[in-house]
């Protein structure tokens, strides 16, 4: 089952959205440094003996729109960017504070579920049988049962 409300926050892991974001905004940045140089030598070879200012000029009007275009353009590149990272990151937040549970002994764990357009859903699905599954298991034979035994005979021998 999708869930259908929206995330209040786009940044949800740092280090990975960052990490993406910072990538994707180094290759646009030598892309287009790249682009100009490749443009720059392309008008230089087609007349190498007009003076640096022709040069220049012929050089502004054929790349300055594009620079400005893209750089109006990067705050939605960046958003964008991060409205996708979140697709990811979230579903990996949930299964891993869903993780943090059970690794505390947390019980029930309530099953999870992903936003709409959450990537990962399958995930999910697998993860609740699994869920399932441990509920199912007596305490006894629990695999954190004997780490909890052992907690309750040191706090008992203390």
């Amino acid at each position: 089952m999708k869930r259908k409300n929206k995330r209040k926050k786009q940044f949800i892991d740092r280090p990975v959205q960052g990490a993406v974001l910072r990538r994707i905004l180094l290759h646009a940045w030598v892309f287009l440094v790249v682009g100009a140089g490749f443009t720059l030598l392309v008008q230089f070879l087609a007349n190498p003996f007009q003076d640096l200012r022709t040069l220049q000029a012929a050089f502004w009007r054929s790349v300055g729109p594009f620079i400005v275009v893209m750089l109006a353009l990067t705050p939605m590149f960046i958003w964008d960017t991060l409205k996708l990272t979140n697709r990811i990151v979230g579903p990996m937040w949930r299964v891993r504070a869903t993780l943090r549970k059970m690794n505390a002994g947390d019980e029930p764990i309530a099953p999870i579920h992903f936003r709409e357009g959450d990537f990962w859903g399958d995930m999910a699905d697998e993860l609740n049988v699994l869920i399932s599954r441990l509920q199912e298991i007596p305490d006894d034979s629990h695999p954190t049962a004997s780490i909890n035994h052992h907690r309750d005979l040191e706090e008992a021998i203390s």
